[in-house]
Order: C-alpha cells, then structure tokens, then sequence
C-alpha cells in the first residue's frame, strides 16, 4: 500500500487496522465524505469505471476501467458524512459525492451496503 502515506493513517494500538487519520473529502467540491478513525486501509484489487462516468452507464461495454487498489473500508452507510448511492449496475452500487454527484469514488456490492469501499485515490484528505 505504498500509495498511502502515513500521515493519513492512525494505527490502533493492540490490532492491525490502519484508520483515516484525516477527514475524506470531495475532490471536485470539497463536501466531507468521512469522518477521522471512520475508515480502514485495506488493498481491494477493484476495477471502477472512470470519474466522472454516469453510474446509469457504468456497466456498459464502452466505460473505460481504471484498476483501484487501496480503499477505506466503511461499515454501514450511515457512517458516511456525505455520500450518494447509482443505481444497481450488474449488482454494485457505485458511491459518489451526495453533492456535486461526481464519482464514482467508491462501491458496494448491493445485496450488502454494510461494507462499502471508498477508493483512496479518488479522494482528498484534509
């Protein structure tokens, strides 16, 4: 995960879970996403369409993919601060900013929104 660096991690004592040390933040329209200590590090092999792509188009076969590593790991949606949902694409749901609707930022699986995945990459911290 050496795409992360370590002042926006918070290590809890005792277990291996890397936390968000920093708020998450929109990068287009600077909303709060999550909150400190709310997300955890972990490397997720994914691949999400493009920023910027409609969530209603997402599972075409024209998107372009973009390969995504790292995410928080967030239990249970209303963890979020701020966070919107697409409609289901080939059973995921894709995550994106609940106020400029950019994204997607993350994803779910829609049979399970109690583990959700916020791409770090996609993203700012402050």
């Amino acid at each position: 995960m050496s795409t992360v660096t370590q002042d926006l991690l918070l290590s809890v004592e005792g277990e291996e879970k890397k936390l968000n040390a920093k708020n998450i933040h929109c990068k287009v329209c600077s909303s709060l996403v999550l909150l400190p200590g709310k997300g955890q590090l972990i490397n997720k092999p994914t691949e999400l369409p493009q920023v910027s792509v409609k969530a209603s188009t997402a599972g075409s076969p024209n998107v372009q993919l973009d390969e995504v590593s790292d995410f928080w790991l967030v239990h249970g949606m209303f963890t979020f601060e701020n966070v919107g949902f697409s409609n289901a694409v080939n059973g995921i749901k894709y995550l994106l900013c609940a106020d400029c609707e950019q994204g997607p930022i993350g994803w779910c699986l829609d049979a399970n929104r109690e583990l959700l995945y916020i791409s770090h990459n996609r993203v700012v911290y402050k």
